[in-house]
């Protein structure tokens, strides 16, 4: 959308690995999974070609990863409602593994546990921004006029 080149580290893991997200969960464990997640995001900072990295929504909370970033970009966080985001994840069926191993919970009240837990991490961001009854073309001139500032 934005012509800038990007990466998402939740698909370099898969790429590196041939394991999807959730398989690594199960066959590694989430250690183990954070720890590829570091090393990820460790050799996109040192490669230093990529200005854009999407991260999952755990990266932020574990390592050294939220110092790494906030020292070496800016940290934009894309806040949404549970709702849209609850929304927006039942579409993706199974391949979330903290929302899915959840027993009687609701997606949404284990999306208010997850932010609940993250939210001290998130508000570290250099920019949040209210995703809420935007397009994407409109959030994508928010973050760019908040680069330019």
């Amino acid at each position: 959308m934005t012509g800038v080149p990007y990466i998402d580290t939740d698909e370099a893991i898969v790429q590196a690995t041939g394991s999807s997200v959730y398989d690594l969960f199960l066959q590694r464990g989430e250690h183990a999974f954070r720890k590829l997640e570091n090393r990820i995001l460790r050799s996109t900072i040192i490669r230093n070609e990529t200005p854009i990295v999407s991260t999952g929504g755990g990266m932020p909370c574990h390592s050294d990863n939220m110092a790494l970033m906030l020292e070496t970009g800016l940290v934009v966080y894309l806040r949404a409602p549970i709702a849209s985001l609850a929304d927006r994840l039942r579409g993706e069926g199974n391949s979330r593994p903290l929302l899915v191993n959840r027993g009687t919970m609701s997606l949404e009240d284990r999306i208010r546990e997850l932010l609940d837990a993250r939210e001290e991490y998130y508000a570290k961001a250099h920019v949040t921004i209210d995703t809420d009854r935007h397009f994407p073309e409109e959030i994508v001139a928010m973050l760019a006029s908040s680069v330019h500032r």
